[in-house]
């Protein structure tokens, strides 16, 4: 951007995308024309002089290997936040003292409430004004049981049984999972699901997974439901230490 327009020194937005897969091929930063133009509020950031960065989280865009995503797996979202925050501090000549606000919608509303309470301890040096988390993911084993019936359910729930299966190897898919059906929900999460032609892909193991696939409620086995507290505990923690707006899904946080 003009150095002219910057303020100084120039204050940092860090953005959270929401979901886009689980496999390497789903980052954004694979398909910036697609990606950047769906940055909210991008280019009056950047016109107000601020520096914009976004990560793509750990295990996506991540050439050479087929580590899966942890999905919704809070420390590791909130660490790649963080993380984004540094670098690009460190591309701008080292602005330690720039002020940082972070906003996410959906899975990244769950990454920017864990990047602010993790911030104190893993990123002290920040000076987090603000943050802003748009329909956050919180909880996760509810949020799977009581959308599993439906197209955005049945797909952000196996990326789920399926990141989560390999990120605690505590917590295999066939807990939950009818044995019939785990080939579906693994096939799902092969997949990227941000296109319309994406989303037509995954179509046949969506429709398979539409009859009840699930065996157990995830919140009242005790491996998952352990696993799901894991991933939103701090989350929830961070959210009672910011303001719900009663019109919003949108949680507004002030300055630590």
């Amino acid at each position: 951007m003009p150095r002219h327009l910057r303020a100084n020194p120039a204050p940092i937005v860090a953005w959270a995308h929401g979901t886009t897969g689980v496999v390497p091929g789903c980052a954004p930063s694979l398909d910036p024309q697609q990606y950047i133009p769906r940055t909210p509020a991008l280019q009056q950031y950047v016109d107000a002089g601020a520096i914009v960065v976004a990560t793509d989280y750990p295990g996506l865009g991540t050439e050479g290997t087929d580590d899966t995503h942890p999905y919704l797996v809070g420390p590791s979202e909130g660490h790649a936040v963080l993380d984004s925050i540094r670098a690009a501090q460190h591309l701008v000549n080292g602005e330690a003292d720039a002020p940082v606000a972070i906003y996410g919608h959906s899975q990244g509303g769950h990454a920017t409430l864990f990047a602010a309470e993790l911030a104190p301890t893993y990123a002290p040096e920040l000076r987090i004004m603000g943050i802003a988390a748009m329909a956050p993911s919180t909880d996760l084993g509810a949020l799977m049981l009581a959308d599993n019936a439906e197209t955005p359910g049945i797909v952000l729930t196996s990326l789920a049984i399926v990141s989560w299966s390999r990120v605690y190897p505590d917590t295999p898919a066939s807990a939950i999972v009818k044995t019939r059906y785990v080939p579906a929900v693994e096939n799902l999460a092969r997949h990227c699901i941000t296109t319309n032609g994406q989303m037509a892909t995954i179509a046949p193991s969506v429709w398979v997974l539409r009859d009840n696939y699930l065996k157990r409620d995830p919140t009242t086995d005790p491996q998952w439901n352990r696993t799901s507290r894991r991933t939103h505990r701090r989350a929830s923690c961070a959210t009672r230490r910011c303001s719900w707006p009663r019109d919003s899904s949108t949680t507004s946080c002030g300055p630590r």
